[in-house]
């Protein structure tokens, strides 16, 4: 289940991270997406879904590409293939959207930008060897050519600039500090967690130090069945003293290893949010922490650990003074996030084809030129 819930958490940031995507108003192609005088036709949409295939690809990563493979339950009732395709629909009503709202407010694209997306498809002539290479290569992946390619860089500027020139510094929506407090209050929580480790353990040297191979990783070995029911005990027993009111920075100290005592480095803890999602584990600690309340203390478990979470009050505005760069990127989180708000608002309006979607099948669209 691990594996599945870190792709989620990823999908719920990936909509403004990878902006791509593109329109083109040529009669002869077939519309899927549309609104006001914005379409995206087959070809678009074929882009994206190979663009998607190949990124959740990395993650999905016991499924095979075949018709067999993609109809796999990656999540209660939900299949790989649906899953993909959910995530590529949502993108493409989004910027159809976006595209639609750009129109109304009368924005062009610079010279400058026009010479950003020359470039970019020069770019991948050069990476392909030759203009030739690179049309075949589009035709494999999605059946697409290279002016579709050059509509799909175009959009990704247009997409970007509608967001700037709405939320960007000069923005005529430009967030204020109440929003952005508002953000923080919604969106984030304080917590310090303890983590029992109930796969593997660390190897020490003599003196307390972790054994590290030739490559720098710290070394571990898995833990035996006897081994696993002491970490079950300790987890327990680091919760009792938790909620007996010890304090929290001092048992991080007694029960977390060396390289994640984080007591003095972090005494306030750390800054959660759907933004948090880096590694493995921190799924586990987001989405527990955001379902406690303040002054909770919970045992949370998953396949690989147990953790012993408490929730603490937000530091009041604590993006304006923290130095630990947990909340250095919080402005632009919140601007994905009321952008996001506003096109999904907008995308209500996207009519859709549906009978072209029903007959599309992930195991026939080819991997992604871009990745």
């Amino acid at each position: 289940m691990k594996r599945i819930t870190k792709i989620v958490a990823i999908a719920l940031v990936a909509l403004m991270l990878v902006p791509q995507m593109a329109s083109c108003s040529n009669s002869s192609k077939r519309s899927i997406y549309s609104v006001g005088d914005v379409s995206i036709t087959d070809d678009l949409y074929r882009y994206w879904l190979s663009y998607y295939k190949s990124y959740y690809a990395k993650y999905f990563s016991d499924i095979e590409d075949t018709e067999e493979g993609w109809q796999k339950e990656v999540t209660e009732g939900i299949t790989a293939e649906k899953y993909v395709m959910d995530v590529v629909d949502k993108r493409m009503k989004m910027y159809a959207a976006a595209l639609n709202l750009y129109e109304e407010y009368g924005l062009e694209l610079s010279d400058s930008a026009k010479a950003e997306i020359a470039s970019a498809i020069e770019g991948q002539i050069e990476y392909y060897g030759g203009r030739s290479a690179l049309g075949n290569a589009l035709r494999n992946s999605c059946n697409i050519t290279i002016d579709t390619l050059e509509d799909v860089y175009e959009v990704e500027k247009k997409v970007q600039q509608l967001s700037d020139f709405l939320y960007g510094e000069y923005g005529i929506s430009k967030i204020n500090d109440q929003q952005l407090d508002q953000y923080y209050k919604d969106n984030f929580s304080r917590i310090k967690y303890l983590y029992f480790d109930k796969v593997n353990k660390y190897i020490y040297n003599d003196d307390g130090s972790i054994k590290v191979n030739s490559a720098g990783k710290y070394q571990t070995q898995a833990l035996t069945e006897e081994e696993k029911k002491e970490v079950e005990k300790k987890a327990k027993e680091a919760l009792e003293n938790a909620l007996s009111g010890k304090d929290f920075n001092d048992l991080i100290k007694i029960y977390n290893t060396p390289d994640m005592d984080y007591s003095s480095t972090l005494p306030d803890g750390y800054y959660v949010s759907a933004e948090s999602y880096t590694s493995s584990y921190v799924y586990t600690l987001v989405s527990k922490s955001m379902k406690m309340k303040v002054g909770d203390i919970e045992l949370a478990e998953d396949d690989y650990a147990y953790y012993v979470i408490a929730k603490y009050e937000l530091v009041d505005k604590a993006y304006k003074t923290d130095k630990t760069g947990q909340l250095e990127h919080i402005e632009k989180y919140a601007i994905e996030s009321y952008y996001n708000k506003l096109l999904e608002e907008k995308a209500k309006e996207v009519t859709v084809d549906t009978d072209y979607l029903s007959k599309i099948k992930l195991v026939n669209i080819g991997g992604s030129v871009n990745i």
